[in-house]
Order: structure tokens, then C-alpha cells, then sequence
């Protein structure tokens, strides 16, 4: 489970979906929410994942923090 927080700017999501797709991730739950201002997505993804994509997460436009929850 990752949680990323971000600015709220067009095309947040779709940049991280592309981005755990590059990286064969099964993206298995989706929660998110928004002010005028900031944005978070908390993704559950199956269990094996390359630990990189972390790395591309916090690389994404708009990007404040991303967390791996568990």
C-alpha cells in the first residue's frame, strides 16, 4: 500500500497508473481525495513490486511525499 500526496494538478493519477504499469503492479484498490490544493491517492497493489517504483512515484509532477504504508 503506497500513499501519495500531491499538489492537485490535471493528470496526477494518470501519470501514477502509467507508472506502476510500467512496472507490471496490479493495481488491486484505489482511494483518494482532494482540497482546491492538495491531493492523495492511497494505491493497494499486489504483493511483489520492484522497490524503483517508489523512486518514480516521488518523480511524478506535483509530487509532495510518497510513503510505503505496508
Amino acid at each position: 500500500r503506497f500513499i501519495h500526496i500531491h499538489k492537485n494538478e490535471p493528470a496526477v493519477l494518470a501519470q501514477i497508473n502509467s507508472d506502476l504499469g510500467k512496472q507490471d503492479i496490479n493495481i488491486e484498490g484505489k482511494y483518494l481525495g482532494t482540497t482546491s490544493e492538495i491531493g492523495y491517492v492511497i494505491t493497494d497493489v499486489s504483493i511483489g513490486y520492484n522497490s524503483n517504483v517508489i523512486e518514480e512515484l516521488k518523480n511524478v509532477s506535483g509530487t509532495i511525499k510518497v510513503r510505503v504504508l505496508y
